[in-house]
C-alpha cells in the first residue's frame, strides 16, 4: 500500500499540534488572554500565603470532584452518541449548528467582533454549500485547524489530571468501537467489523455528510486516503500546549509532539480501512515523553505533585483551566 498520504498527514498535525502550542504561548505571554490590573496583582500577592496553605487541605477535596466531573463528562458523551442513534437525523443537524456556531466563535475570537462574525456567517455559509465537492475535506482541514489552535485555550492544573482525561478518553474510544461491534458475529476490540448496527451506521451517515469529524488527505486514488479523528488532534494539541506552559522549553515541546508523531506513525500498521482507536498510542507515547522531559528539565516532583498551578496567572475568564 501507498503511504505518501499517511506521511502527509503525520506531518501536517503534527506541525497543526506544535502551532497550536507557540499560539498559545504567544497569548500568554504578550497577556491577551489576561491583564490584570495593579488592584489584581495586590490581592494576588496578598492572598499567595493563603493559597499555599489551603492547597495542601484543597488538593484532596478537588481530585475527586475532577474524578466526577471527568468521568459524568465522557459518561453523557456516550448516553448522547447512544440515545441519538435513533434519530440520526437529529443528530446530524445539531452538529451542523455546532460546526456553524464554532466557525462564528472562532472568527469573533480572532477579529473584531462585528467583522468575526460576519466572516463566520460568511465562511459557515461557504463550508454548508461545499458538501459533495472534491474540496470540502480542505474546508473540513481548516475548521479542524481551527480547533486546535482554540485548544490551547483549555489548561488542565497538573500532570494528574491530564493523566486522568487522557486514558479516560482512551477507555471511551476503545468502549465506543466496541459498542459499535455489539452485533457483529466476531467482535473485535480495536477496531470495526462489519457495520451492521444502529450505532454503526449513523457514523457512516455521518461520513456520508462529511463533518469535520476526521482529518483527511485525499491525493491520489481513493486506497490511499487516510484519516485521523478530530478528538485525537484535539488531544495532542492540549497536550502540547500543556508541555509547553509547564515546562517553558521550546525542546521538550519539539520532543512531545515527536512522539505524537511517532505515534501516529505507528497507526500505518493497522491494516484496515475502518476507525482504529489511534489514542491507544498517542496517550502512552506522549505520556511518557512528558515524564523524560520532566526528569530532563529536573521538574518530576512538581509534574507529579497536586498541588502545582503552573497557569495561576491566567484568569479563569480567559481560559478553560481544568
Amino acid at each position: 500500500m501507498v503511504l505518501y498520504n499517511f506521511w502527509i498527514m503525520d506531518v501536517s498535525v503534527s506541525a497543526l499540534v506544535f502551532l497550536s502550542a507557540i499560539y498559545g504561548e504567544k497569548m500568554r505571554r504578550s497577556g491577551q488572554w489576561g491583564n490584570p490590573s495593579k488592584s489584581d496583582e495586590i490581592d494576588s500577592q496578598e492572598n499567595k500565603t493563603v493559597e499555599i496553605a489551603a492547597d495542601k487541605g484543597s488538593a484532596d477535596l478537588k481530585l475527586p470532584q475532577y474524578l466526577l466531573l471527568n468521568f459524568t463528562y465522557f459518561a453523557a458523551m456516550g448516553l448522547t452518541v447512544v440515545v441519538l442513534q435513533y434519530y440520526p437525523s437529529v443528530m446530524i443537524f445539531l452538529q451542523h449548528v455546532a460546526v456553524v456556531s464554532f466557525i462564528m466563535i472562532a472568527f469573533a475570537q480572532w477579529l473584531p467582533l462585528k467583522l468575526g462574525y460576519l466572516l463566520g456567517i460568511l465562511f459557515g455559509a461557504i463550508w454548508l454549500l461545499s458538501v459533495q465537492t472534491e474540496f470540502r475535506w480542505i474546508i473540513n482541514n481548516i475548521i479542524i485547524a481551527m480547533f486546535a489552535f482554540l485548544a490551547s485555550h483549555v489548561q488542565f492544573r497538573n500532570f494528574a489530571f491530564l493523566q486522568i482525561f487522557l486514558w479516560t478518553a482512551l477507555v471511551y474510544d476503545v468502549c465506543l468501537l466496541a459498542r459499535m461491534n455489539y452485533s457483529t458475529p466476531s467482535p473485535q476490540v480495536l477496531s470495526i467489523g462489519e457495520c451492521g448496527n444502529l450505532l454503526c451506521q449513523l457514523f457512516e451517515m455521518n461520513s456520508a455528510w462529511e463533518l469535520p469529524s476526521v482529518f483527511t488527505v485525499r491525493f491520489g486514488e481513493n486506497q490511499t486516503h487516510v484519516f485521523l479523528g478530530t478528538g485525537d488532534i484535539i488531544i495532542g494539541a492540549i497536550v502540547a500546549n500543556f508541555a509547553m506552559s509547564f515546562f517553558k522549553s521550546p525542546r521538550c515541546l519539539v520532543g512531545v509532539v515527536a512522539s505524537y508523531s511517532v505515534a501516529i506513525g505507528f497507526l500505518s500498521q493497522v491494516d484496515t480501512n475502518r476507525p482504529y482507536p489511534a489514542l491507544i498510542s498517542i496517550v502512552p507515547m506522549c505520556s511518557v515523553s512528558l515524564v523524560c522531559c520532566a526528569v530532563a528539565c529536573k521538574k518530576t516532583k512538581r509534574l507529579f505533585s497536586l498541588s502545582c498551578k503552573e497557569n495561576s496567572d491566567l484568569r479563569d475568564e480567559d481560559i478553560l483551566l481544568i
